[in-house]
């Protein structure tokens, strides 16, 4: 990674991605020169930038991130937004940003002006604007004012006269729809806001850079009244456009007034409408005035920074501006899930070292349109490219995630690359699964019927009864919730288990629940102690995108102590080759000997095992209705704990703790 002009690096699950990034960070900040470009870092989400800058925060402050305000409040301080207030008050000789945000604020306010006209506050429209656009004559505005004058309810507004004038005519008109025109005034604060993807579903791009937050003035376009068009005569239909040029508009029948209104507000929008096309086309070349003299603010501020971390989305959408400060280094985390025009933006002119970290064997890149992903390939990272064309890479083997017992079911996809490190081979640093009885894996095989919901996505709702009850099992049985997250490959199926495990009162009883129900396309780059994952599909001669490995991957590989999985074993088995050879290592048919659980070492059946920490003693859930068998304590068996006073706990086997000792409070009944 120090001495090549091009450095791949691919890293299986729990190898350390992450920390050999950081570590090269580490160790080039230290070779290169301290007057260097600075280092460009980019990431596929803003979850996995702030991971990185997070780390590389602690040996080097000066860093700068692009593009989104984190959620992190240490790397919020080090977000461009934030950076930039430090030249904001520097005089500049010739301030491009400066010239280019007055001459927005002029047009700005010529399209305000032609815009009020149509606000909801207005009833009708302005006359002398009618007049300016030439729609009614000076002669027709004095014959309005000199008609409303004989009138007592006259009010002091310039639309009073055509508000008289219409009377009945004037009707309501649907609601106003707002629109916002950007201020930009030059002391108005500079914010740029990233957004998350509001759905999990399908991994559609999750974390890309979403929009620039405009910040200003709004001005609602939508007249709230027009004219009422009733039925007219024949012959008054034929002399509405003698009507329109009358002198003295007092004289038009009421009957056609609504009419005379309508076209008037018709030509008006249709003027206005012509004239927003062509100065909202004039603010194109001052805009892009203002960002060339934004980003030469900036340069100030990134040029004294030594680390400068975006997604990469953000390497396109800055690249005019990263391209300024001639960067030598670019290291891109994930890069086996970035879109390769993403990477390639990133290969500069002043480029000397491209270094790519990530995995081609997990999620893939996303593109919006799938069809362009599967027939043209654009849905093939860089990264995986040039592995395929035989580009010499390296390979990080060593995994500290994952028990060996929840290892082993990624075979099928690294084969015997992976090792394990001493560290999770320990069960002082992964403990067994509290309420399992040391059964740490297991894949509970049904035939419930899968459905789909309103979007049309699967769910299957007695595999989510299992799913949620066995979450609330593990959480009494001693298993912190935020230890556990339960994955899904549905959106449906997912919304389905979070509203189960949100109305039990297991979860009601948890003071401040950290939930996490997710999608597996969301979750690649996390991990936890324990994974629940609900396959859904069941009931149909189809397992979707099921089959696809590199989702398999990321599904399979989550888990730190305990991987629970829910599926229709048999349909699984026929339609995936992958699946079918996690299934057999499961079952103690394949795989290495020595790595079969010396304890039931077939992990695959139709009853799910638990047992509790207590008594040891097995219980055997076939159902999501057996669960009420253990609902205050993991078997039937006397608790038998010695208290206190020296009296043995008479209730059954129970999760809360709370021994009571009947016979000193009197109590007889030991129920």
């Amino acid at each position: 990674m120090r001495t090549k002009k091009l450095s791949i690096v691919q890293g299986p699950p729990g190898t350390g991605k992450t920390y050999t990034s950081v570590a090269a960070m580490k160790v080039l900040l230290r070779e290169i020169p301290k007057d260097d470009p600075p280092i460009l870092v980019a990431c596929q989400t803003n979850h996995a930038l702030d991971q990185i800058l997070r780390q590389i925060a602690v040996f080097e402050p000066r860093y700068a991130r692009l593009g989104a305000f984190s959620k992190d409040p240490d790397i919020v301080q080090r977000s461009i937004a934030v950076l930039r207030e430090e030249v904001r008050k520097v005089k500049m000789a010739d301030d491009l940003r400066l010239r280019s945000a007055k001459r927005m604020d002029v047009i700005a306010n010529i399209l305000a002006h032609d815009l009020a006209a149509l606000g909801p506050e207005h009833k009708v429209l302005d006359p002398n604007q009618l007049l300016e656009k030439g729609i009614i004559s000076q002669g027709q505005i004095d014959s309005l004012a000199h008609g409303a004058a004989g009138w007592s309810q006259h009010v002091e507004n310039a639309q009073a006269p055509l508000e008289l004038w219409l009377g009945a005519a004037r009707v309501p008109t649907a609601g106003a729809q707002a629109v916002q025109l950007e201020s930009n005034a030059v002391e108005d604060p500079e914010t740029e806001i990233e957004a998350f993807r509001g759905t999990e579903a399908e991994n559609v791009a999750a974390g890309a850079e979403a929009f620039e937050n405009l910040n200003g003035r709004y001005i609602c376009v939508a007249h709230s009244h027009t004219g009422k068009k009733s039925a007219l005569p024949a012959a008054m239909t034929l002399i509405l456009e003698k009507l329109l040029k009358a002198k003295d508009l007092w004289k038009i029948p009421q009957a056609c007034r609504g009419h005379i209104y309508c076209v008037w507000l018709n030509k008006y929008k249709d003027q206005i409408s012509e004239a927003l096309r062509s100065t909202a086309t004039a603010l194109l070349e001052p805009a892009e005035d203002r960002r060339i003299g934004r980003w030469e603010r900036d340069l100030l501020v990134l040029g004294n920074q030594r680390i400068i971390g975006m997604t990469t989305t953000g390497l396109s959408k800055y690249r005019a501006l990263i391209c300024a400060l001639k960067p030598k280094i670019c290291l891109i985390e994930e890069a086996g899930e970035s879109l390769e025009g993403s990477v390639t933006s990133a290969c500069l002119p002043s480029l000397q070292q491209l270094i790519l970290v990530g995995d081609h064997q997990q999620l893939r890149p996303a593109c919006h349109y799938q069809r362009h992903g599967d027939a043209l390939h654009m849905n093939l990272s860089l990264f995986e490219r040039l592995i395929n064309n035989n580009v010499e890479y390296g390979v990080l083997s060593q995994q500290r995630r994952m028990i060996p017992e929840i290892r082993r079911l990624l075979f099928p996809i690294y084969g015997n690359i992976l090792t394990d490190h001493d560290l999770v081979t320990q069960k002082s640093h992964r403990p067994p699964i509290k309420g399992m009885g040391n059964i740490n894996t297991f894949f509970l095989d049904h035939t419930w019927s899968e459905s789909k919901d309103t979007d049309l996505s699967f769910v299957n709702t007695q595999e989510a009864k299992m799913a949620a009850s066995l979450f609330a099992y593990l959480v009494r049985s001693g298993e912190g919730i935020d230890k556990i997250t339960v994955l899904t490959f549905y959106n449906g199926q997912r919304k389905e288990i979070e509203r189960l495990i949100r109305s039990s009162q297991c979860y009601r009883d948890q003071a401040n629940p950290n939930l996490e129900v997710r999608t597996v396309d969301s979750y690649q780059g996390e991990e936890k102690d324990i994974i629940i994952l609900s396959l859904a599909r069941s009931g149909t001669d189809t397992i979707g995108f099921l089959g696809n490995v590199n989702r398999i991957c990321v599904a399979m590989s989550r888990a730190r102590r305990g991987l629970y999985i829910f599926g229709n074993s048999g349909l699984l088995w026929s339609k995936s080759k992958t699946w079918a050879q996690i299934l057999d290592i499961m079952a103690g048919r394949a795989g290495k000997v020595e790595e079969r659980p010396w304890q039931f070492p077939c992990r695959v059946g139709s009853s799910f095992p638990v047992a509790c920490e207590a008594h040891q003693r097995r219980t055997f859930i076939g159902d999501p209705y057996a669960w009420t068998e253990i609902n205050d304590g993991a078997c039937q068996t006397p608790c038998g704990k010695t208290m206190e006073c020296g009296h043995s706990c008479p209730r059954l086997c129970h999760f809360d703790g709370q021994c009571k000792c009947r016979k000193c409070s009197g109590d007889s009944d030991p129920a």
